[in-house]
């Protein structure tokens, strides 16, 4: 287990997204990496919101290039997953989804997931070892969210990454 406590406290209505890979004492690889968002309460510290705190609603995407750095040397990308794209949702607290989907260039789309603990909350990421496969599959261009609830939907469209 591993427990963060930022030192200041993160400042209130933040989203935070967050990563973590590591080795054990001789070196060997944890399996993998593991990764996450919340939004601090209005508040701020580190707890989760899925209270129904948030004020705005949110629709981010990028691609990420991760690297790591052992030593003085040159950083090299990560072995556990050197490339990802994510796409998160955070809903105002007045909002509620029965589901968001991300259309990307092309054509084809994807369903994001709800995160169980923030029901405001949904997410899509995607690894991969090859810069390739992270290009070919995210190409440069339009991406927009559909977000569909009971009555009617919404989206926003985002130019990039």
């Amino acid at each position: 287990m591993l427990t963060c406590t930022p030192n200041p406290a993160f400042p209130p209505s933040t989203f935070i997204v967050w990563a973590v890979s590591g080795q054990n004492p001789t070196g060997d690889s944890l399996g993998g990496t593991d990764s996450g968002f919340f939004t601090t309460g209005s508040g701020g510290g580190g707890t989760s919101s899925g209270s129904g705190t948030n004020r705005i609603t949110t629709f981010t995407l990028g691609k990420t290039y991760n690297y790591q750095q052992d030593s003085a040397g040159v950083p090299t990308l990560d072995t556990n997953a050197p490339f990802t794209f994510g796409a998160v949702t955070s809903l105002a607290s007045n909002r509620t989804a029965t589901a968001i989907s991300l259309k990307l260039p092309g054509g084809s789309g994807s369903n994001l997931t709800q995160n169980i603990f923030e029901k405001e909350s949904f997410y899509m990421i995607y690894f991969t070892s090859s810069s390739n496969s992270l290009e070919g599959t995210f190409p440069q261009g339009d991406y927009s969210f559909t977000v569909t609830a009971a009555a009617a939907a919404y989206y926003a469209v985002r130019n990039g990454p």
